[in-house]
């Protein structure tokens, strides 16, 4: 016979306890990678071939460092025409700062270090820094494969395909001003257009023009006064038929070397052209504008003259064309303009455009002011030539 309080302890060895739980499966950590734009678009330009696009990367699941991007230009039956290794410690400025999210709500951003990691759900806007290739180059597709170490040191690889767009002409343009003028800064990989790190940037494709004061200056005295600039009150047209859906004519127009960030369009005209294609017209002179909200316009008619107003530190105007009529950067996409029958100045030739999109530096021609005529698809036939004329007698020619 055992006693009772023996008992109790035999029994209570012959219970099993119950297994342990089972460690939790390891994080999916890995890096998301989107293209901004989705289809980029291949400009030609200068005799090179252009790309402008950004990636965001987002860390999902853990923190994410990178450690290098591998890119493989392609042709369009998919062998390799050429390769590449970007390091990001040789590209830090080519990163904007980490923006922070909680859900789809923004919580604020931090600064990126390159050598440091990608928060869990922070999202990095890169700027793609290999953007021009030889006018023969095949770029069919570009690959981008990033490689990265999680928290845990372990190597992971995030791709993306990109396939760039032939440029082409979404809606007949011609330029927005008349006579000479200097692309005194347009969409290039430099460019402030460019380097706005947003996901949405509807200055992507955007360009300033400045008339040149007796050909090859852009000011007379010193260049202190908006007067001394051929620009300020220069005649701006519109770049093409639509309806005014937006204006500001009543701004003050900045002395040289200020700005008005608050306004940063300043005096503006927005022309909508269909098919949700928008031109802004930027930095017009005070009570210059000419037209009203819904007003019809044609391309080539006279509409503002060049100001200083808005975030403008000389006169100029600034032009570009994008999706919606939505005046932040932020929410509105920017398109490639291109421009139809301007001229380029090279020297002491003078070159027909017969459709194409200046680039920072260049000389064009626009247009006098007047209805842009619509252009043949092709040109007219030739008429047969006449019959010889018979002499008539006693007569010379």
């Amino acid at each position: 016979m055992v006693p009772g309080g023996v008992a109790t302890i035999l029994c209570a060895l012959l219970v099993v306890a119950p297994p342990a739980p089972p460690a939790p499966p390891p994080r999916d950590v890995t890096l998301a990678v989107k293209v901004f734009p989705e289809t980029p678009v291949l400009e030609r330009a200068g005799g090179l071939q252009h790309l402008n696009f950004d990636l965001r990367l987002e860390a999902v699941g853990g923190p994410v460092r990178l450690l290098n991007i591998l890119v493989r230009a392609r042709d369009r039956a998919g062998g390799l025409a050429r390769m590449r290794q970007l390091v990001p410690v040789n590209y830090p400025s080519n990163f904007s700062d980490v923006a922070l999210f909680e859900g789809e709500r923004f919580a604020g951003s931090q600064p990126f270090t390159v050598t440091g990691p990608i928060p869990m759900g922070g999202r990095v806007l890169f700027f793609n820094p290999w953007h021009a290739f030889g006018p023969d180059d095949p770029v069919g597709t570009l690959s981008y494969t990033f490689y990265f170490v999680d928290d845990r040191g372990r190597v992971g690889t995030a791709s993306v395909d990109v396939k760039p767009m032939e440029a082409r002409s979404l809606v007949p343009l011609r330029l927005p001003v008349t006579g000479p003028w200097l692309v005194y800064e347009g969409h290039d990989y430099e460019t402030h257009h460019r380097r706005i790190f947003s996901a949405v940037n509807a200055q992507r494709y955007a360009m300033d023009f400045v008339a040149l004061q007796g050909g090859d200056a852009l000011y007379k005295n010193d260049g202190t006064r908006v007067t001394d600039y051929a620009s300020f009150g220069a005649v701006v047209v519109a770049p093409g038929a639509g309806s005014v859906v937006a204006r500001e004519n009543g701004l003050t127009d900045n002395p040289v070397g200020a700005r008005d960030d608050v306004n940063p369009l300043g005096n503006h005209v927005i022309i909508d052209h269909g098919g949700g294609l928008h031109s802004v017209l930027a930095h017009l002179n005070k009570g210059s504008i000419t037209v009203a909200v819904g007003d019809k316009v044609v391309g080539g008619q006279a509409i503002a003259k060049v100001g200083n107003s808005g975030a403008s530190d000389l006169p100029h105007l600034h032009y570009h064309l994008q999706r919606g009529a939505d005046v932040p950067v932020s929410r509105a996409e920017g398109v490639l303009a291109v421009f139809q029958r301007y001229k380029r100045v090279v020297g002491t030739q003078q070159v027909m455009m017969e459709g194409g999109v200046p680039a920072t530096g260049e000389l064009v021609l626009g247009d006098p002011a007047g209805a842009m005529a619509p252009q043949p698809a092709t040109p007219p036939p030739s008429p047969p030539p006449a019959a010889p004329e018979k002499k008539k007698p006693g007569t010379t020619r």
